[in-house]
Formats: structure tokens, sequence, C-alpha cells
């Protein structure tokens, strides 16, 4: 396995355009406080403390009022784009900018990234082309008829929930 700590120059690219409609707050998720700061600081905070990551590039939405205002947002390693209406278009648009040859997809909203989740996602990456985190299904699965009604246990063994940084 590939010693991720011997890696360096990656590109994180983390979309923040969503507005979070669904939590009916006054601002966005990524901006709500935890602990002191915003979830989207916390965010980036532990992806630039990452030794292989070099730039971090943070898709924004055109109105965006709060970003500007974050202490993170001055780190020269951080570029701004504009993100798009779909999570896709705020990646596409982080890649046209992005310097490394390796890129990595971060959520905005998702703080709680450990370094050993990075340094074994870069190894896996290095070693397979490309990778992902992800976590062994626990819940019981059903499927169901598409009107509500269970027909099916799903066998869980094999199922995974997708989880980002993707790389």
């Amino acid at each position: 396995m590939t010693d991720a700590s011997r890696v360096s120059g990656l590109t994180a690219i983390v979309p923040a355009a969503g507005i979070g409609s669904r939590m009916g707050a006054d601002c966005p998720k990524q901006y709500l406080q935890l602990a002191g700061k915003t979830i989207l600081e916390h965010t980036l905070e532990r992806l630039l403390s990452h030794p292989a990551i070099a730039q971090v590039i943070v898709a924004l939405a055109p109105h965006d009022r709060w970003f500007e205002a974050l202490p993170v947002a001055a780190d020269p390693r951080i570029v701004r784009v504009e993100g798009g209406a779909e999570r896709a278009f705020s990646v596409l648009n982080g890649l046209h900018v992005a310097q490394g040859k390796w890129v990595l997809v971060h959520d905005a909203a998702r703080p709680c990234l450990t370094h050993g989740d990075l340094d074994a996602l870069i190894a896996a990456a290095m070693n397979c082309g490309g990778a992902i985190l992800g976590s062994r299904v626990r819940d019981t699965m059903k499927r169901s008829d598409g009107e509500g009604n269970i027909i099916a246990t799903v066998e869980r063994e094999q199922l995974w929930h997708a989880l980002t940084p993707q790389m």
C-alpha cells in the first residue's frame, strides 16, 4: 500500500453552494455554528491541516454573503469558484481550476473527517486509480413495491453507504 504521508500537492474541492432549504434555517447549513465556528470552517480547516492537501477549492453560491466574513477565507490556499445549481456543476467548476493531478471532493457539511480516513483514502486511490470513503450498512434494509408495501428484506452484507471525500 502507498504511504499516504509521502503524497503532496492534492486539491480538495468543497461544494458549498447549497442553500439548505430543507433545514428551514436563516442561513445555509454549512454556515450554522458548531463549537464556536461554522460547519464550513471546521471542514476547511480539517482539509487544510492535512499535509498532502495543497489547495482547497470552495464552490460558493453566487449570492453567498457569509464566506468572506470567515477567518479561513483569507487562507491563500483557498480558491473560490462559483457553484452551480447542482452539486455536479459545482464540482465541475472546481475541476476547471484545480492544479493537482489528484483531486478529492468533500461535502461542506461534513466536518468530522479524520486524518486517518484521509490517509486511507489517499493510499487506496494511489493504488487503485481512485477511491471513495464508505461505511458498511448496519441497518435493516427493505425493498418496496413503489407503493409503500415491503416486498423483501435486502441482504446488507455487501451494501455500503457512500461517504466523502471521493478521490
